[in-house]
């Protein structure tokens, strides 16, 4: 048998996580996710006038 509402939890998560990446690129921003030293996920580069590192 399905464990269904661990599919609905992770659905929702990755539709949240979709919905902030496009956000964030819209806004033109950077979005870093999964920080932990020494690795992190770039999920949105920002505006390309944006010179901060």
């Amino acid at each position: 048998m399905e464990d269904v509402g661990r599919h609905n939890a992770l659905d929702k998560l990755l539709g949240t996580l979709a919905m902030g990446v496009r956000l964030a690129q819209l806004a033109g921003v950077r979005l870093w996710g999964l920080c932990r030293a020494p690795r992190a996920v770039l999920y949105a580069a920002g505006s390309p006038h944006d010179d901060r590192t």
